[in-house]
């Protein structure tokens, strides 16, 4: 497989980079967090092979997000919030036309792909979240995250030695030195510090449980590059239906999780043909009308109130729109 060309999709004067490869049945978005850069991708053997491994099982979209590697960058005056991510993935989606793909996000990036699935459940077909990141300080609910002091302490890291040899502790190599310069071209020190800064203060483990695609979660269980697991098991107790599904980072590269990469290709390509087949099975089912309705609407309507009543319907039917686009229904 060549190198794929690098395309640009447009939010309003924002340019986004992405790259199309692969001929599978179905699209599959890579959403990268921590590095990424379209281009510099294919210069490490262990991330270009993972890709390959992915476009070999579908028909692969791999994007730059706002602010990193090709796509437009951002100052450390101006970081966009999450919203904005998730408008920018959809533009994306147009640009490639696709209209409704697996989206599989890493690391930080999770926090898009899942604000996208529970916005965008008609064009989500299957969520993947390998180490997921969904909120950045302990709570009563994910006691085990780092604390302010400690981000602060990784923040001035950043700062200091980010994109240089000293940032990583590993042997030296062509791999290592490929790293530090493919974290140069990812994002600028001042842009991830500000961006880290700013993600300290997201959480977004309410929205979780509105997501009502399949979902598939891939967590370390060697805890590679402080990534604990259990903010994977956290995140998939909150999805409904979520699967977790654990691989071993020893071995291999020291960079990035790509010692887990054959493992991670062969999980995606079973849980995208389980996909498959569940939507094949429904078009073989007789369909059925189905009716839904409150229970003593009159009655809560008049003691709720206008106000509250009508946002009470507002959940009701956002709730079976989503269960609509998961079960294609009309």
């Amino acid at each position: 497989m060549d190198r794929p060309e690098t395309r640009f999709a447009w939010n309003g004067d924002v340019s986004l980079a992405y790259q199309v490869c692969g001929d599978g049945p179905t699209d599959l978005v890579y959403l990268q967090g921590y590095c990424s850069n379209v281009d510099m991708n294919w210069e490490s053997p262990y991330l270009s092979r993972f890709l390959r491994g992915l476009a070999g099982h579908a028909h692969l979209i791999v994007t730059d997000r706002r602010g990193w590697g090709c796509s437009e960058r951002f100052t450390p005056g101006h970081v966009p919030d999450v919203d904005t991510l998730t408008d920018d993935l959809l533009a994306v989606l147009k640009a490639a036309r696709s209209e409704r793909a697996s989206i599989m996000a890493t690391y930080e990036s999770a926090i898009v792909a899942s604000l996208f699935a529970a916005t965008y459940p008609e064009r989500t077909r299957s969520l993947i979240l390998v180490d997921p990141q969904v909120t950045y300080l302990p709570t009563e609910d994910t006691p085990w995250m780092p604390s302010l002091a400690r981000w602060q302490q990784t923040i001035q890291a950043v700062r200091d030695t980010w994109g240089t040899l000293d940032w990583w502790d590993a042997p030296d190599g062509p791999e290592r030195e490929w790293f530090a310069r493919y974290a140069r071209a990812s994002v600028t020190p001042g842009g991830l510090a500000a961006e880290l800064t700013s993600y300290l203060h997201t959480d977004i483990h309410a929205v979780l449980p509105t997501i009502q695609v399949p979902t598939l979660v891939l967590v370390d269980s060697d805890r590679f590059h402080e990534v604990l697991p259990e903010t994977g098991y956290f995140v998939a107790s909150k999805i409904p239906g979520a699967r977790v599904v654990e691989h071993s980072s020893r071995g291999g590269s020291h960079f990035h999780w790509y010692a887990r990469g054959e493992a991670i290709v062969a999980e995606v390509r079973r849980f995208l043909a389980e996909i498959g087949e569940e939507e094949a099975a429904f078009d073989r089912i007789l369909a059925t009308v189905l009716f839904t309705d409150i229970v003593d609407s009159t009655k809560c309507a008049a003691e709720l109130g206008d106000r509250r009543w009508r946002e009470v319907v507002l959940r009701h039917h956002a709730t079976v729109r989503r269960l609509l686009a998961r079960y294609r229904g009309m």
